[in-house]
């Protein structure tokens, strides 16, 4: 099968961001009065920050809403600076739009948020889309699968057959399944190689160099 519609993951994928979301959250709930266990910083990378502040955390729903506000301010005006790329990522999304790819990012995050991380690490032009979370009520985009479902519908995709969801988490892949597009799990981001295959990713890249290898080939 050849993959034309390749939607990336941002955290994990595209971005090492797992200091830049570790800091922002520590300052975040010390603004509540509150350390996070260690533990638990494994668990906060990859899911929406509602999710994360109000299931994870604890929080009710108000101080949840807040607690976004006080991430995302700190996070682009301080935490910014703490992204680095992965390896070979650049090199990665040249060699599939010379292949005449398409490139999306699909995330977890708000898409301002997004485009600051994109932007922030010169790869923002690669990208004909950038789609993410756009709120927390009813009828908004809440989870993956939704931000997949509004990329398809934007960019008019219906060959969903030849769309490919390249993600580093269970999310990833359980939403691309729920939507009917085949997925690929990276074995260099936050998850595992465990968590991808029970999830039941279609395929593994080991590099980022990989991935582009097995979309091509």
């Amino acid at each position: 099968m050849e993959f034309k519609y390749i939607l990336f993951d941002m955290d994990g994928v595209l971005a090492n961001t797992r200091d830049s979301i570790i800091a922002t959250t520590k300052y975040t709930l010390s603004r509540f009065g509150r350390t996070p266990d260690p533990e638990v910083f494994g668990r906060i990378i990859g899911p929406p920050l509602f999710k994360i502040y109000h299931e994870i955390f604890g929080l009710k729903e108000e101080a949840a809403l807040e607690a976004m506000k006080i991430y995302q301010k700190f996070y682009a005006e301080t935490a910014v600076d703490l992204i680095r790329p992965f390896p070979g990522v650049r090199d990665m999304l040249d060699r599939l739009i010379a292949h005449d790819r398409k490139l999306m990012v699909c995330t977890a995050r708000y898409e301002h948020s997004a485009r600051l991380v994109l932007n922030k690490l010169g790869i923002l032009d690669c990208f004909c889309f950038v789609g993410g979370l756009n709120g927390t009520g009813e009828g908004c985009r809440t989870k993956k699968a939704d931000v997949i479902e509004y990329i398809l519908k934007e960019l008019t995709i219906i060959d969903r057959e030849h769309a490919l969801m390249v993600g580093d988490r269970a999310d990833d892949i359980n939403a691309a399944k729920a939507c009917g597009i085949a997925s690929m799990g990276v074995l260099y981001g936050f998850g595992s190689r465990e968590e991808l295959e029970k999830a039941g990713a279609d395929m593994l890249a080991e590099t980022s160099a990989d991935i582009a290898d097995l979309i091509i080939q």
